[in-house]
């Protein structure tokens, strides 16, 4: 288990910095929102293209097929630390357990907890321990620091003036911080490539994953930073003047900044630094397009999550059913037989019982309205013939005969239409 803080951190440096950074965002959304009308910002939601639209939708699913693959090599990862001991998860499983615990993790805020939270319950059926999906939950994290990382420290350091300039500070800060940001990354494949280098960080000792592994993570982290960056990019107003590469930085900068609030998706936050940093676009197309990035790749993946999630719960649910009623059919079964002769028993005791008292004459007078005698007084006949051949049939049903079971079945449907037909006996 982690400390509750690192010594000489207070444990309430985190949270403050959390609240300063929603409390600027909060400050600056709503100096921008009081000059607006949502009439405005309807408008450009409406006015985005239907083929932009659709990339967009098409970058979401291949944004959150990159996030599966995350937990394929985090698996990977545990797999070489625990050799055969590590069960083997199928990759349907692991795609499936990814997207619901991203599109989850992503709207619910505390990705971090809420992922892991998921992760656990999905991955239950796979034998997998807490440990392995803690494990799990760290990897992708990592995976996604280290994607934002390299983005945001290459597209700092390919246009430095274009980076200070919607970041509002000057080139030099650009490139010191896109060095160290690339400096961080080139560290860690360093480390990764040292298979006995062991870092201990707060009581987890951590095994580099291997070189060809941590590359991996590195570029995977960076696609599908990309593909979520490119999201936003097509959805932006055509007035917007921003390079694709310049852009991934400001989102680099601006997911980072929601990461660091653990609110849901960075709202408020992310929003306000995409505005501030593209001045040229008006703010209400901006929001419009921010808009739409929410609905397609926040709110849309979360509905098909919740109904794969729901889906998959039902048919666990349905799944336990099943294996309840076959165990309660290995006791009711050897009974059946008997309870069903003593029925069938008593099924023709009644029809033999009722043919031999009279009939009531409310029930008879409009049947006789509408059925000739002669149908009443055989079917009167029938049904005191069908009770008798059930009497019989009780002892074969008894002894588990199928056939006595077949004509049981037609006799007492005959029987019960000729009680309805010689008085409605219902």
């Amino acid at each position: 288990m982690f400390p509750s803080a690192e010594p000489g951190r207070p444990r309430w440096l985190g949270p403050l910095a959390a609240l300063l950074v929603f409390a600027l965002a909060a400050y600056f959304l709503h100096g921008e929102l009081a000059r607006l009308h949502v009439r405005d910002v309807l408008g450009a939601l409406h006015a985005i293209p239907a083929s932009a639209l659709k990339l967009a939708y098409a970058l979401t699913a291949a944004s959150y097929l990159a996030l599966g693959c995350y937990d394929v090599l985090a698996l990977a990862y545990l797999r070489a630390l625990r050799a055969a001991a590590s069960p083997r998860v199928s990759l349907g499983r692991v795609l499936s357990a990814s997207f619901i615990a991203n599109a989850f993790g992503h709207n619910l805020g505390f990705g971090a907890f809420t992922g892991t939270a998921f992760r656990l319950r999905l991955y239950a059926t796979s034998r997998l321990t807490a440990t392995d999906v803690a494990l799990v939950s760290g990897y992708t994290s990592l995976t996604t620091t280290l994607g934002i990382a390299l983005l945001a420290g290459v597209s700092f350091l390919a246009d430095p003036v274009r980076a200070a300039t919607t970041l509002h500070t000057v080139p030099g800060w650009c490139v010191v911080i896109g060095g160290v940001l690339l400096a961080f990354v080139a560290a860690y494949a360093t480390w990764s490539s040292m298979p006995r280098l062991t870092l201990e960080i707060r009581g987890w000792r951590l095994r580099p994953p291997g070189g060809a592994l941590g590359l991996a993570q590195i570029a995977l982290g960076s696609v599908d930073l990309a593909f979520t960056g490119g999201v936003l990019w097509v959805l932006l107003p055509h007035s917007t003047d921003v390079s694709y590469l310049n852009f991934l930085g400001i989102f680099s900068v601006a997911m980072a900044a929601g990461l660091i609030t653990h609110l849901p998706g960075g709202i408020g936050v992310f929003e306000a630094i995409i505005v501030l940093a593209v001045p040229e676009s008006r703010a209400d197309a901006l929001l419009g397009s921010l808009l739409a990035y929410r609905i397609v790749y926040y709110l849309t993946p979360l509905a098909a999550a919740a109904l794969t999630f729901a889906g998959e719960e039902l048919g666990a649910q349905l799944a336990r059913l099943e294996t309840v009623r076959r165990r309660a059919a290995a006791f009711v079964a050897p009974v059946v037989p008997a309870v069903t002769g003593a029925l069938t028993f008593v099924a023709g005791t009644v029809l033999l019982v009722a043919g031999a008292t009279p009939e009531l004459g409310a029930r008879l007078t409009p049947l006789n309205r509408v059925l000739p005698l002669a149908v009443v007084e055989i079917a009167h006949l029938a049904a005191s013939i069908i009770g008798l051949a059930l009497l019989v049939l009780a002892r074969a049903l008894f002894r588990r005969i199928r056939a006595a079971y077949r004509a049981a079945v037609w006799l007492l449907v005959a029987g019960a239409v000729a009680s309805l037909l010689k008085g409605f006996d219902y």
